[in-house]
């Protein structure tokens, strides 16, 4: 069985998971929930900085709230399916953000262990923390692409129209 202390197991079931897991790397925010009434168990870096703290984002399930009962249901039915191979499931969602009420499609998936202990994931699609302060200097940009794609030349070309759109 999952619990509030297994964060580590949690993060590894969400690298596991192929999907979870690109959405990780692109920086989106990412939680996870246990129980009912829902619990906040694992939030990554970027759920971090737009949440704050696991007792902040648990007002996602708040049944106070316009969407908090439907995601709470949602959960809940998520958690309840014994279907291993069930895919992902998109709904759209009014959030308040920063104080700021926005419109996010939220990608949820019961994700399970190898006892079968399954735990509720919401990553955030198209919602990311606050952009850095100062923009990457062009050294720092080109420093970045070398590393992730190594110092080989790599042409880009592209063509445009009239309207000079690609």
């Amino acid at each position: 069985m999952l619990t509030d202390g297994d964060d580590s197991r949690i993060a590894e079931l969400i690298a596991a998971d192929p999907a979870f897991a690109a959405l990780e790397a692109s920086g989106a925010p990412i939680l996870a929930a246990l129980g009912h009434p829902f619990r906040i168990v694992h939030l990554n870096a970027a759920a971090r900085d737009i949440f704050g703290d696991a007792s902040n984002a648990v007002h996602l399930f708040d049944r106070t709230r316009p969407f908090g009962s439907r995601l709470d249901d949602l959960a809940a039915a998520i958690l309840q399916n014994t279907d291993a191979d069930a895919g992902p499931r998109l709904e759209r969602s009014s959030l308040v953000v920063g104080g700021e009420s926005r419109r996010v499609t939220l990608m949820c998936r019961k994700l399970s262990d190898a006892t079968g202990a399954g735990v509720f994931v919401l990553a955030a699609l198209g919602l990311r923390p606050a952009a850095e302060a100062d923009p990457p200097s062009m050294d720092e940009l080109r420093a970045r692409f070398t590393a992730r794609f190594g110092a080989s030349a790599i042409r880009f070309l592209w063509k445009t129209d009239a309207n000079d759109l690609f």
